[in-house]
């Protein structure tokens, strides 16, 4: 079941004040990453207002998985002098570093002590945005909101990376999606968990909020996209149908940071007479980033899972067995 979307370039530009105003609840940023056919992923976040510093200002942020566990995690910090946005399209750029919409694909450059890439991502799905405009979640009779903007679902990578210097030649899968904000969700939200599934046929993007309440059920937020267009969308009215459950499984304290999640996820959305089923269990840490600031700030954790993916359309069941990035984030 294949439904048209109507985004638009607009939807992946700047939205938030600039120079920042609220510089403690505004938030933007364009996120980019890319599993290597050499078995590497690396991550690019370009940063308005990056929520990861204090005080907050622009910033490129760059981390490289190597598949032998080496992890390179680099940042360069620039004034909003240094940067500029459009707010026409995705087209960002600080000081030497920049990711641009060229219309048909994106290209994203970052070189930060030898490590980064230029990479070229071209769709295999058509892009999504939460609503008419982007917004996920708005208060009402306020300006505040929070939104998200999945520009490229799943793409097609192919380009450079640098890695100590060396330049090397790559091609792989990737993600690209835009967030921005007028609120700290810290005072909603305890952790949440996001990711991707990715298959040649599907791509299942996922996030999972955790309320602050403990008495509050998680939520699952399914995207699911095929090569016409959206299969499944996020939906508050198909959670509360019950159309869309999210289980939490093996939930224990990681020792290092003393923060407590769930190891595994299992998911499942129903769409006229399309299920999805949605396993994803932790294979390997990649990064534990502990971020205690006096004004907000985020731990994170990212890691490497192991996904099977179940898609039945009528009388037509489908089995993938992936393994991409996936990322937790605790709000402070």
């Amino acid at each position: 079941m294949s439904n048209k979307n109507n985004f638009e370039p607009r939807f992946d530009s700047l939205h938030i004040n600039y120079p920042v105003k609220e510089r403690d609840t505004e938030s933007e940023w364009w996120y980019f990453d890319a599993a290597l056919d050499n078995g590497d992923h690396f991550v690019v976040m370009y940063s308005v207002n990056d929520t990861r510093l204090y005080p907050r200002q622009p910033s490129v942020r760059t981390n490289l998985y190597e598949a032998d566990g080496t992890n390179h995690w680099l940042i360069r910090k620039f004034s909003e002098q240094e940067a500029t946005f459009s707010r026409e399209k995705c087209d960002v750029r600080m000081g030497d570093q920049w990711c641009v919409d060229y219309g048909g694909s994106y290209e994203i450059y970052t070189n930060i002590d030898g490590y980064g890439a230029r990479l070229r991502f071209t769709p295999l799905v058509p892009s999504w945005q939460a609503g008419k405009d982007g917004v996920a979640a708005r208060i009402p009779l306020t300006n505040v909101l929070g939104a998200w903007a999945v520009a490229v679902p799943m793409a097609k990578v192919e380009g450079t990376l640098f890695k100590n210097g060396r330049e090397i030649a790559v091609h792989g899968e990737g993600y690209h999606d835009h967030n921005w904000a007028t609120i700290n969700p810290a005072k909603f939200l305890d952790h949440w968990h996001w990711g991707k599934v990715h298959n040649p046929d599907i791509a299942v993007d996922y996030a999972v909020l955790i309320p602050k309440k403990p008495f509050n059920k998680p939520m699952g937020v399914l995207l699911v996209l095929d090569k016409d267009g959206v299969v499944m969308e996020p939906n508050a009215k198909a959670v509360l149908k019950g159309d869309v459950t999210v289980q939490l499984l093996d939930e224990k304290t990681e020792p290092e940071l003393g923060l407590t999640f769930a190891n595994g996820i299992h998911m499942r959305g129903k769409n006229g007479n399309t299920l999805i089923e949605l396993e994803i269990t932790l294979k390997r840490i990649v990064m534990k980033e502990k971020n205690e600031l006096p004004v907000s700030g985020e731990s994170v954790y990212r890691y490497i899972g192991n996904e099977t993916l179940t898609v039945t359309q009528g009388d037509k069941k489908t089995t993938y067995h992936s393994s991409l990035l996936h990322e937790i984030v605790f709000l402070h």
